[in-house]
């Protein structure tokens, strides 16, 4: 009974989506703040400012745009754990049976104790940003020493308390985000076959480029010389079956740029950011204000949409073809490891 409830219910939320009637998934980076600095993320920057809301605050920020179409929501940062009251956002979004995924980095903040909190909370994904077995080339993308043994740690942790809690014996899942750029490039098949021994889902996503932008890192960009070791790493990771999530979307997004599909951010997807205004995507700054419906808001998406060169987000793809295929309607949403 309760899988066909989720399935109505998910199904009820894509009609809401499809009819305009507010986001589909909604994205909460509930701070700005990190305890390892990713490099990536600073070298490009974030849209949203780093004032945070109070805890009062920032749950009444979320009751307000928890609107009946909304079937995911995920929460990031910065560093998530930082906010003492990430447990209570959990578990308000996973209210009405939506799908709540928790996305970090693995530092010093996340706990054994405070995964559990989120598991608690009922938490439907926990995923882990990892980009190497390797120490050295994992920590060559974090100003914070250590952070390779800190994230395997915490994703393992997270493995260990997902399979034995009462709450979510079929529904909490543990997956790693792997960024995908040259240095990981090689060993990305060997990666992604011993996360997913270890029993724990694989998500991919191409680093981003930017024009113009220099590397963050010796070795991590990717270029056209580089073709042919993208297309055997890729062929290799197709022996693994369907294991890998957003495989395609990242090998595009290595091989010739930014992928391109009908964009839908401000309306089927949507950011929250830390101090209560909106964005239309974790990559584009926002007008501010507080009503999706606002439209001086949904113009600027709109226009925004319009404007974007591509983008190697592949859930914001999979949440528009969902929301614009009503034959995939029925499904619950599954949206990975998120952008």
């Amino acid at each position: 009974m309760g899988g066909a409830l989720s399935v109505a219910t998910h199904a009820l939320r894509y009609l809401a989506a499809r009819l305009g009637r507010g986001p589909h998934f909604l994205y909460v980076p509930v701070t700005a703040r990190e305890d390892c600095e990713y490099l990536p993320d600073h070298h490009t920057g974030r849209p949203w400012a780093t004032a945070e809301r109070s805890p009062a605050e920032a749950a009444e920020s979320l009751e307000q745009h928890l609107r009946p179409s909304v079937a995911t929501v995920m929460f990031g940062g910065g560093e998530p754990f930082l906010r003492p009251d990430l447990p209570a956002q959990c578990r308000r979004a996973a209210r009405g049976g939506r799908t709540v995924i928790v996305k970090t980095f693995g530092g010093p903040s996340v706990s054994a104790a405070a995964v559990r909190e989120v598991f608690d909370a009922g938490i439907s994904l926990f995923s882990v940003l990892i980009l190497s077995r390797d120490h050295e080339t994992h920590n060559s993308l974090f100003a914070r020493p250590g952070m390779c043994r800190r994230a395997f740690d915490t994703l393992l942790r997270a493995r260990d308390i997902c399979g034995h809690h009462a709450l979510t014996p079929r529904r909490g899942r543990v997956g790693a985000l792997v960024d995908v750029g040259g240095r990981n490039l090689d060993e990305l098949p060997d990666l992604a076959a011993w996360l997913l021994r270890e029993g724990v889902g694989v998500s991919l996503r191409a680093m981003r480029r930017f024009a113009g932008a220099a590397p963050v890192a010796p070795g991590w960009r990717v270029g056209v010389e580089d073709q042919a070791r993208v297309e055997r790493a890729f062929s290799r990771l197709a022996r693994l079956g369907r294991g890998v999530k957003y495989a395609d979307h990242a090998r595009r997004g290595l091989a010739g740029g930014a992928p391109r599909w009908p964009c839908d951010a401000g309306r089927a997807y949507l950011v929250l950011t830390p101090d209560g205004s909106l964005c239309p995507c974790p990559y584009q700054p926002g007008p501010g204000g507080n009503g999706v419906a606002r439209a001086a808001f949904a113009e600027y998406a709109r226009r925004v949409a319009a404007e974007c060169p591509g983008c190697t987000a592949p859930c914001w793809r999979e949440v528009s073809a969902r929301v614009r295929r009503p034959d995939r309607a029925p499904q619950a949403a599954s949206a990975g490891n998120g952008p």
